[in-house]
């Protein structure tokens, strides 16, 4: 009855775009590196920082879309509908899904903002400084999106959810 809801599915489907677009540059996503021997931990922080930061601005548009996409605060009817209908009966399961939604969304609703100026303060300067604290950022960041991707998903299967109709 959720998903028949026009506001739960309005939600729903705003959050499975936001997950197909993140699958569709998840596999692009860097990581850090590890060091090698003899190599400096500042120039490969620097190293990892600009991959991270190349791969924030080619993807600036999908990341922003894909972190309102999943924090949206419209999302919280969803979350809180499920609550009202399915948390009655003890669903542990389900209360494990949505704990860690709920517990996700604290930081990612700040911290697109917080990258965002992060980077205007950085291409107003180019310092070093700014390029390092803003790549520990994104890969934390990074992170984030990956495992909120997970859990809104795994809500949205045990909705069971099919995209299908609206594709």
């Amino acid at each position: 009855m959720l998903k028949k809801d026009f506001r739960c599915n309005e939600v729903i489907q705003d959050i499975y775009y936001a997950i197909e677009t993140y699958v569709e540059i998840s596999d692009k996503v860097p990581e850090r590196t590890k060091r090698s021997e003899g190599e400096e931990y500042l120039a490969k922080k620097k190293h990892d920082s600009a991959q991270a930061y190349e791969f924030y601005k080619h993807n600036e548009a999908n990341i922003k879309l894909i972190s309102v996409g999943l924090t949206y605060e419209t999302n919280d009817l969803l979350l809180e509908s499920v609550q009202a209908c399915f948390l009655i009966n003890l669903n542990f399961k389900l209360l494990r899904i949505i704990n860690n939604v709920k517990n996700r969304l604290l930081s990612l609703r700040t911290e697109y903002e917080e990258i965002w100026k992060m980077n205007k303060e950085y291409e107003s300067n180019r310092s070093d400084e700014n390029l390092c604290k803003l790549g520990d950022k994104l890969f934390t960041f990074f992170v984030d999106l990956k495992f909120m991707t997970l859990y809104w998903k795994q809500l949205l299967d045990y909705l069971e959810y099919d995209p299908t109709y609206i594709k």
